[in-house]
Parts: structure tokens; sequence; C-alpha cells
């Protein structure tokens, strides 16, 4: 995988493609080496990961300092499936916050509602 790392990537990544999972002979022999280019890199880097333990021997990254950096930042990151699942998470624990009480809740989605009507009103008579 590491020296999939030096593998060019594309700059603007395609949307996520729907896969039919009946049909999937396609992924059948695919490893995650074979989605890991120099694009992948950016995920290191916007971590400000130090990557200078790639370069040496898999065997010795258990005690090199920038390996058990690199872990301790990465290991902390959780994955999400999709930004939708991320989404709904949100407002769901913000809702939690916001009110328990089900009268309320509803009259706030009455108000927060007409508010967004009334401003997508008044951007469309702007144009």
């Amino acid at each position: 995988m590491v020296s999939a790392l030096t593998e060019e990537g594309q700059d603007n990544c395609p949307p996520r493609e729907q896969v039919d999972l009946a049909a999937k002979k396609i992924l059948d022999n695919k490893t995650v080496v074979d989605f890991v280019t120099t694009t992948s890199r950016r995920i290191f880097e916007g971590f400000n990961v130090n990557l200078d333990f790639l370069a040496k021997d898999q065997s010795a990254w258990e005690n090199n300092e920038s390996f058990q950096s690199a872990h301790q930042v990465l290991s902390k990151v959780a994955a999400v499936n999709d930004f939708a699942e991320c989404g709904v998470s949100l407002i769901q624990d913000y809702n939690q916050i916001l009110t328990k009480d089900e009268e309320q809740w509803q009259f706030l989605q009455q108000v927060v509602n007409s508010i967004g009507d009334t401003s997508l009103h008044e951007l469309t008579t702007l144009t």
C-alpha cells in the first residue's frame, strides 16, 4: 500500500458511484491497495501527520516516533459512511439538546419553516 501512495490520482475525484452488489464482479479481486494513490496522502497532510515512517521497513514502525505520532492522531478519527448519516446524527443530537417537549418541537419546526420560506421568497424577488 505504501508504494501505491506514489501512483498519481485524480485531483477532482468523481462523485461516489452506485454499485449493483449483485453484479459486483469487478470488485471481487480488488483490495485497499487498488484505491490508494498520491491523492490519498492528502488525508495524512490534513492531519499534519509526518510520513517519514513510510520509508522504513514495516516491521520497524512500532518503534518509530513518527509512526507512533501518526497512530495516536489517526486512531482518534471516526469514519463516517456518508455525509447524510452524519447530518442525520447531528440533527438528532441537536433536537435532543434543544427540547424534549414535543409541542415545543412542533412549534419550533413551524417557526424555522416560516423563516426559511420568507428567506427563499426574498431571494427569488431579488433576482
